[in-house]
C-alpha cells in the first residue's frame, strides 16, 4: 500500500535491529522510551500506531487467577506505555487502532472467548479522551475467519478511518454497536422477578447504596436469606445496640448496623460477612457454608467496587489494580468458587457503569473494570444466566451519593431514584440474560425509541493541534500579585461551595482528589470557570492542575485578560497582557466533535411522547445493529427492538472505502 512501518516485537530488552524493526521489554517504562528516541530520529511524527499485542489464542477458561491478573496488568502496562510515551512526543493528531478477538459480543452465534481483552476497549475509550491527539479505534476480530479475510478487513479499517471508533468483523459484516432502547410495553408486558419464598442470595458490595437498595427490593419480595459481603467485619448482633449508644451516627460501622436492621424489620433474615472478593480460598470457603447451611445459593449479586480517580498518566498499575482487582478478580472469583459446588443459580448479576460504554476522564481504570463485567457476563451465557448492568448515576446512593444533581446534568444525565432503581432492576432481571444499561437522560436529551450507536452516547472525542496542549511550564510574563490572589480567592469560593465545606477546611495546596472530588465535579467545576470567565479550557484541567494554588497559578499566567476582564470588569484591561504559551482550547474544527465528558451538544433523536417536564428512564440494552446496506438498518433495529429476549450488542455495517492515495507512517506494535 505504500506506507512505511515500523515494527516492534516483544523482547527481553530494548533493542534496534534496523530502521523498522525493534524489540522492547513490554513491561518496562524504559523501553518505550529507548524505542520512541529511536523512532524520532528519522520520523519525528508517527501517523498511527496498530496495537497488536491484545490479540490471543489463548484458552481463557484455562487461566487461574494468578495468570488472570498478570494478563491483565501486562495488557495494561503495555497499552498505556505506548500511549503515555507518544503523548509526550506527539504533537499532531494520531490514531491509535486497538486490535482484539473474539472480545466483543456480536450475536447468539458468536461466542466471548476472551472477555479480559474487552477491558482493553474501556481503558482506550479514556484513553481518547485524556490523550485528545489520539483517535481510538477498537477493532474486534474472531481468529475463528481464515487470516486473510481479517488482513483485509483490518487494512480497509485502518484506510477508511473513519468516526466509528468501535467495530467488529464477524463474516464479510463490519459491526459498530448500538444501544437498542426498551419501550413502554417492556414495563407492561414483562412480569416482576418472582423471589424464592426460600431464596437465599448472596450480594458482595452489600453496604453499598446499590447493593443495599437491592438488598431492600429483594427482602420485601419475601426472601429468607441475605448474605452481605463487605471489607470489614460487623459485630455480632447482640452487640449492635452498644455499638451504637458508643459511637456517632456516622460511624460507617453504625451505618451499616442500622441497614442490616432495616432489612431484618422487613422481615429477611441477614448475614453480614467480610472477606476478599478477589480471593478464590476465601469466596470457596464463604460460598461452602452458606450451601452446608442452606443446601443451596438461589442468586449472587456482584456489587463490589472502589473508585479511585486521576488521570492515566500520572496511575502506576499498583493504583490501576486497587481498582480493577474487585471488579474483574472479583467477578472471576465469585463464578470460579459457585461453580465447584454445580450451583443452579436463578441469577448472577454484575453491577456495571455507564462509564464502560462512555470511558469519563478520570476513570480509565474504572471503565475498564466494568468493560470486564460486560463481557465476562456474555463468557459466562448461556450456562450461567449471567447480566450485566451499565448503570448510570443513582440519587443519594451509590458512588455519587454526595454528588449535587446539577454536576449529574451537566453530562446530559439525570439521577436514578432508588424507587426506579429497584423497578429497573426488577425489569431486567425478569430476563436474566444480556447486556443492560440502565440511566436517566435530561429532558432536554431523551434518546426516545431510536437507535443510537455508542459514540453518539459518549461524551465527544475531540482532536487537539500541537497548538493545544496544555503547557506546565512557567511563562515568561510575569503575573500580577493581585490578580494571583484574586483568582485563589475565587477558586476557593467555588471549590468550597462544590464541596459543601466551609472555606477556612480547604487547604489551599491539597490535592483535590483528596478534599473528596469525583470526575463529575471536575467537570462541573471547569464548566463553570469557562462559563464565568467566557473563555475554553481542557477537560483535563483540574487533573492536570490538582490544588488551588496550582490552578489559581496557571489561571493567572495563561488566562491572565480573561480573568481580568472577569474580576476587574469596570477596570478594562487591569494586567497588560503579554505573550504567554498558547492556551489549552478544545477545537471544534468538524462535525464529529462535541463537548467533553458530558452528553451535552449531541444532535440526538428525541421521543415525542416523552415530555421535557417528565423526563422518563431510558433502559436500554446494549444491541450490535447489522444489516447489509443503510436502507434496512431501521427495518433491522427495529425488529431486535421488539424481540424482548435478544440484549446483545448489535451493529450497523458502514461501506464507506478508503481513499488509496492516501500514504502514512504507521507504527505497528505486534
Amino acid at each position: 500500500l505504500g506506507d512505511r512501518c515500523i515494527t516492534v516485537k516483544a523482547g527481553a530488552e530494548f533493542s534496534a535491529l534496523d530502521e523498522y524493526n525493534f524489540l522492547i521489554a513490554p513491561n518496562k517504562a524504559s523501553d518505550y522510551e529507548q524505542l520512541w528516541q529511536a523512532v524520532d530520529q528519522n520520523y519525528p511524527e508517527i501517523t498511527g500506531v496498530i496495537y497488536l499485542w491484545s490479540l490471543t489464542n489463548r484458552d481463557f477458561d484455562r487461566l487461574d487467577g494468578e495468570q488472570l491478573n498478570t494478563n491483565i496488568e501486562q495488557d495494561f502496562s503495555s497499552l498505556l506505555g505506548i500511549s503515555k510515551v507518544l503523548a509526550k512526543r506527539q504533537d499532531q493528531a494520531c490514531y491509535l487502532w486497538l486490535i482484539t478477538n473474539d472480545s466483543q459480543s456480536v450475536n447468539v452465534d458468536n461466542k466471548v472467548l476472551h472477555p479480559d481483552k474487552a477491558a482493553l476497549w474501556g481503558l482506550a475509550r479514556v484513553i481518547s479522551r485524556e490523550y485528545t491527539q489520539f483517535n481510538c479505534h477498537s477493532v474486534d476480530l474472531s481468529l475463528q475467519q481464515p487470516i486473510p479475510q481479517l488482513v483485509k478487513a483490518l487494512l480497509s479499517e485502518i484506510k477508511t478511518a473513519n468516526s466509528s471508533h468501535d467495530v467488529a468483523f464477524r463474516g464479510e459484516q463490519r459491526l459498530t454497536p448500538h444501544l437498542v432502547p426498551i419501550t413502554s410495553g417492556d414495563f407492561s408486558n414483562n412480569k416482576s422477578f418472582t423471589v424464592r419464598s426460600e431464596g437465599v442470595y448472596l450480594i458482595t458490595g452489600g453496604f453499598g447504596g446499590l447493593g443495599n437498595e437491592v438488598a431492600k427490593l429483594l427482602a420485601t419480595r419475601g426472601c429468607s436469606h441475605l448474605y452481605l459481603l463487605g471489607r470489614k467485619p460487623l459485630p455480632a448482633q447482640s452487640s449492635f445496640t452498644r455499638w451504637l449508644e458508643q459511637n456517632p451516627p456516622e460511624d460507617e460501622i453504625c451505618v451499616r448496623i442500622k441497614q442490616v436492621q432495616q432489612l431484618l424489620s422487613l422481615g429477611v433474615q441477614v448475614t453480614p460477612v467480610s472477606g476478599d472478593v478477589a480471593n478464590l480460598d476465601e469466596m470457596t470457603s464463604l460460598i461452602q457454608s452458606i450451601y452446608n447451611r442452606h443446601g443451596h445459593l438461589h442468586g449472587i449479586i456482584h456489587g463490589a467496587g472502589v473508585i479511585r480517580d486521576g488521570l492515566l498518566r500520572k496511575k502506576s498499575i499498583i493504583s490501576i489494580s486497587e481498582v480493577i482487582r474487585p471488579k474483574i478478580m472479583g467477578a472471576w472469583t465469585l463464578a470460579k468458587a459457585s461453580q465447584q459446588f454445580n450451583l443452579d443459580l436463578d441469577f448472577f448479576v454484575f453491577f456495571s457503569s455507564l462509564a464502560a460504554l462512555t470511558g469519563n476522564i478520570g476513570q480509565g481504570d474504572y471503565a475498564a473494570a466494568n468493560a470486564f463485567l460486560d463481557a465476562y457476563a456474555a463468557y459466562l451465557q448461556p450456562s450461567r444466566g449471567a447480566l450485566s448492568i451499565n448503570w448510570g448515576p443513582w440519587s443519594n446512593v451509590g458512588m455519587l451519593q454526595n454528588t449535587d444533581t446539577k454536576y449529574i446534568q451537566a453530562m446530559g444525565l439525570e439521577a436514578i431514584t432508588p424507587e426506579e432503581g429497584q423497578k429497573l432492576f426488577d425489569l431486567a432481571l425478569s430476563t436474566n440474560s444480556g447486556q443492560w444499561a440502565i440511566f436517566k437522560q435530561s429532558s432536554a436529551q431523551n434518546l426516545g425509541k431510536c437507535v443510537i450507536s455508542l459514540y453518539q452516547l459518549r461524551a465527544g472525542k475531540v482532536q487537539k493541534s500541537h497548538h493545544d496542549v496544555i503547557s506546565t511550564s512557567k511563562p515568561k510574563a510575569e503575573t500580577s500579585p493581585d490578580l494571583l490572589k484574586l483568582i485563589k480567592s475565587y477558586l476557593l469560593s467555588k471549590i468550597a461551595q462544590t464541596l459543601r465545606l466551609a472555606e477556612e477546611h480547604i487547604n489551599p495546596k491539597e490535592n483535590f482528589m483528596e478534599l473528596g472530588f469525583d470526575s463529575i465535579m471536575a467537570v462541573q467545576v471547569k464548566s463553570s470557570i469557562e462559563e464565568d470567565a467566557n473563555l475554553t479550557l481542557d477537560a483535563t484541567l483540574l487533573f492536570e492542575f490538582p490544588s488551588i494554588a496550582e490552578l489559581a497559578e496557571y489561571l493567572a499566567s495563561h488566562h491572565r485578560e480573561a480573568f481580568a476582564k472577569f474580576l476587574f470588569p469596570n477596570a478594562g484591561a487591569e494586567v497588560n497582557p503579554q505573550p504567554t504559551p498558547q492556551q489549552p482550547v478544545i477545537s471544534s474544527n468538524n462535525s464529529n466533535n462535541h463537548s467533553n465528558n458530558n452528553l451535552n451538544n449531541q444532535h440526538l433523536p428525541t421521543d415525542n411522547t416523552t415530555t421535557a417536564s417528565n423526563p422518563q428512564p431510558l433502559e436500554t440494552r446494549n444491541g450490535y445493529v447489522s444489516s447489509n446496506n443503510s436502507s434496512n438498518n431501521q427495518e433491522s433495529s427495529q425488529q431486535i427492538a421488539k424481540t424482548a429476549n435478544t440484549p446483545k450488542i448489535q451493529y450497523a455495517q458502514n461501506r464507506s472505502q478508503p481513499n488509496s492515495e492516501d500514504k502514512t507512517d504507521e507504527a505497528v506494535i505486534g
